[in-house]
């Protein structure tokens, strides 16, 4: 979902009108929106026979991107639920997915300051101690929206670690580094910051409470360094996240071992290679748009396996990788 973007109508009797090839040109389509995606996800379910079938995807996304819209897609969800089970049968576990951040309620500003310096200075250090309770105040409501009348069978996580710009324990501090969007690259750096301190987002998840199976429908960290491009306070900005092959290790041990604790019925990894990044000229020349250079390009070494399709050293040993 593009958070800046505009919001999209999902509710039952929701209608959509395509262009379709006919003799002689291209005419107007329209069809129910519901009708059409459930007998698509039926037609899946049909082929492929899982145990897990997911309705929708990051949907707590969607209401964090367009809250008025909120409770149509709720209805939407409720609807397609019962479409499905009573096409499907009761032996198919059905859910949606949601992104940690937004389910534990993420507070950056609310957790720590991001203490910023000029690059030529050594990096400043923070001595804050987060409250866990400040940094995750957690929105279950979403949980209660979607769960009304038993139809969220399984709590599957979405999650993305590097976007909490913490540093894990044990590990020499993460950097992130921005510069004004007019500032050539061969400039440099220009202001830098520590990542924030270690506060565990599946201790937060755990205080929610939920009884019913729980599952990792998606998850990686980098391995690498990256670059952005966003609009901050009226301003364009060069932002380069961190990443390094200890805190991609970390991540990829420290959900496992969450996963394995509580049963979890899955876990996917969601990158199995690398790819290389977009390169800043595509900016520079007004060929791509911000918004996909840089959604694009939050995971491009992400991979349980480099761009050569080589093991990852700092990967051996964790999950049984040696064996892809």
């Amino acid at each position: 979902i593009n958070l800046g973007g505009a919001c999209p109508t999902f509710e039952p009797g929701t209608r959509v009108t395509v262009q379709a090839a006919a003799f002689g040109g291209q005419s107007d389509v329209s069809f129910d929106l519901l009708d059409a995606y459930a007998r698509f996800v039926l037609y899946l379910h049909a082929r492929l026979t899982p145990d897990h079938l997911a309705l929708v995807v990051e949907v707590n996304l969607f209401r964090r991107a367009c809250p008025e819209r909120w409770p149509g897609m709720v209805a939407f969800y409720r609807a397609l639920y019962d479409r499905v089970r009573a096409g499907a049968g009761s032996d198919v576990r059905l859910f949606a997915t949601l992104t940690v951040p937004e389910l534990v309620g993420w507070d950056e500003k609310g957790c720590f300051d991001l203490a910023f310096s000029a690059c030529g200075a050594p990096l400043r250090d923070d001595d804050a101690s987060p409250v866990p309770d400040a940094c995750f105040p957690l929105d279950i409501n979403v949980l209660r929206d979607l769960d009304e009348g038993d139809r969220l069978d399984v709590l599957a996580l979405s999650f993305y670690a590097d976007g909490l710009t913490m540093t894990p324990p044990d590990v020499d501090p993460l950097v992130l580094q921005v510069s004004p969007a007019e500032r050539p690259e061969v400039d440099g750096c220009w202001m830098h910051a520590p990542y924030g301190p270690f506060v565990d987002p599946l201790v937060a998840i755990d205080r929610i409470g939920w009884t019913k199976p729980v599952a990792i429908g998606e998850w990686s960290a980098r391995s690498c360094p990256t670059l952005a491009y966003l609009p901050i306070d009226g301003g364009n900005w060069w932002v380069r996240p961190d990443g390094r092959p200890d805190t991609q290790r970390f991540w990829m041990e420290h959900v496992l071992a969450w996963a394995r604790g509580r049963n979890a019925v899955f876990a996917i990894w969601s990158f199995f290679e690398d790819y290389d990044p977009l390169p800043r000229w595509l900016m520079d020349w007004g060929i791509t748009d911000w918004w996909t250079y840089s959604t694009i390009n939050i995971w491009p070494c992400s991979g349980l396996l480099d761009s050569e399709g080589r093991l990852k050293t700092g990967l051996e040993g964790a999950w049984g990788v040696e064996s892809l």
